[in-house]
């Protein structure tokens, strides 16, 4: 039996999508170098896991090229937005309805007009 072409083409996206994240790959990976780089030659040097001083930016060393800070904050920015952002958009909170509505409520859905648990269940 002939491959279809509906065969052919639910085969075709996951290839694709394997080819192009491979092709970004090295470009993303000079953004990392280049952000790693910026680190190394300004800030380790004051700011590691041991030693952590000074005002910013020193006065006494060679501050970076204005156009080198201005790309390391551009490239930076975006990484900054999506981690914070990242905890906004969690699990809702769970909202409780007062007894006196789900009292109501149930005597809509049941069709029980006298139907009281309002003493049953837990205080609001």
């Amino acid at each position: 039996m002939k491959p279809t072409l509906t065969r052919f083409a639910s085969r075709v996206p996951a290839p694709l999508a394997i080819i192009t994240a491979l092709l970004l790959l090295p470009g993303i990976s000079r953004a990392a170098d280049s952000a790693v780089s910026f680190l190394e030659q300004h800030c380790y040097d004051c700011h590691d896991a041991e030693m952590k001083k000074g005002d910013m930016p020193p006065k006494k060393k060679k501050q970076p090229d204005p156009t080198v800070k201005v790309e390391f904050l551009a490239e930076l920015d975006p990484r900054l937005v999506e981690a914070t952002s990242a905890g906004e958009f969690g699990r809702v909170r769970i909202r409780r309805m007062m007894r006196v509505k789900f009292q109501n409520s149930l005597q809509d859905l049941l069709a029980l007009p006298r139907f009281d648990i309002v003493g049953l269940l837990p205080s609001d």
